[in-house]
């Protein structure tokens, strides 16, 4: 005898799916390591982080003091406005949505944090403190 495949049956008596979703634990741990600002909420408060940020810093970007526009963030120009991790949320998730861990840059300049992380990572420290000479322009 054949398999059932479910078509010749009444509708009462069909297989049905599952009513649960099975989530492997390798996506649950990818979904725990979301950049804090990800997904509609994070974009929520990234906005309201950004325009604290504009206020706190005169609507300059902080490495290189030039206007960053907060209308932009996410668009291609080298002025849109980028808020980023003096200290990578990755090495330091505890200080992901502290003030005092973010800084406005612009994007032009959000490459440049982004070689310095390369260069010093894993050290959360050294790349904090190398943002923070670039920033104040000790140099880099």
């Amino acid at each position: 005898m054949g398999r059932l495949s479910g078509r010749g049956l009444p509708s009462r008596l069909r297989p049905v799916a599952p009513r649960f979703k099975y989530t492997a634990p390798e996506r649950l741990e990818a979904r725990e390591q979301r950049h804090p600002f990800a997904g509609r909420a994070g974009s929520r408060l990234r906005d309201g982080l950004a325009v604290e940020l504009v206020a706190r810093q005169g609507g300059r970007c902080r490495m290189c003091g030039c206007s960053v526009d907060v209308s932009l963030r996410g668009k291609s120009s080298p002025h849109a406005a980028v808020v980023d991790h003096l200290v990578p949320w990755r090495l330091r998730p505890d200080a992901a949505r502290d003030l005092e861990n973010l800084q406005l840059i612009c994007r032009r300049c959000h490459a440049v944090c982004d070689s310095i992380e390369g260069r010093l990572w894993p050290d959360a420290e050294a790349i904090a403190e190398a943002k923070r000479a670039r920033a104040h322009g000790e140099g880099g």
